[in-house]
């Protein structure tokens, strides 16, 4: 077991030979791997953000009344209006 454990410490550091080897030569390269730091928003922001959003859809979308007495009637697939068929 003693010859196992030194041959697998053996393929570790040639491994890392290995690896250090390829860092290198992608780097000459330039295809190394692009790391791209991420950004954090803040709560407060997202809650800009959202509230933002929200009134540009409620811009499009003609912004009845939020909380109106009664709901407003939509209109289900078979209604009055399609007496032609």
């Amino acid at each position: 077991m003693a010859n196992l454990s030194q041959i697998i410490d053996d393929l570790k550091i040639e491994r890392e030979r290995i690896d250090n080897a390829i860092r290198a030569l992608t780097s000459l390269d330039g295809m190394s791997p692009k790391v791209s730091a991420r950004r954090t928003v803040s709560a407060s922001v997202r809650r800009r953000i959202a509230a933002a959003q929200r009134a540009r859809w409620a811009k499009v979308k003609g912004a009845p009344e939020r909380y109106s007495a009664e709901a407003p009637h939509i209109r289900g697939w078979h209604s009055e209006d399609q007496s032609g068929r």
